[in-house]
């Protein structure tokens, strides 16, 4: 697990940020996954 510092820095140097909020973490975090993935 990353600690705030690192999610920063990860920020800080791409420039990316996505939220995703949903009722399941395991099904949120399913999704990030499969939004930086990108289509298949």
């Amino acid at each position: 697990m990353s600690t705030k510092w690192n999610a920063w820095s990860a920020i800080e140097q791409t420039g990316a940020l996505l939220i995703v909020r949903l009722p399941s973490a395991d099904e949120a975090l399913s999704v990030a996954h499969a939004a930086i993935e990108g289509p298949s």
